[in-house]
């Protein structure tokens, strides 16, 4: 669990986050780039939500649905 908490964190962190609205958000693919790739995403929102699960850290929650709102709009 502990590594499942550090690569969300990793998610919140370090990559770039480009707030498309309050509820839509979408994360690059690296940290080092701005593209969105919107399997990369969605798989993102699903560990943030596997972990959310073991956690009941709200924050996780909350991203996961604002990644997965930009993925389903698109």
């Amino acid at each position: 669990m502990d590594v499942a908490i550090s690569v969300c964190k990793f998610f919140e962190e370090d990559l770039n986050i480009d707030k498309i609205s309050d509820d839509m958000w979408a994360l690059s693919y690296t940290p080092y780039d701005k593209t969105h790739v919107l399997n990369v995403n969605l798989h993102c929102a699903a560990l943030l939500l596997k972990v959310w699960e073991h956690t009941n850290n709200k924050n996780f929650y909350d991203f996961a649905i604002k990644i997965a709102n930009f993925t389903m709009n698109e």
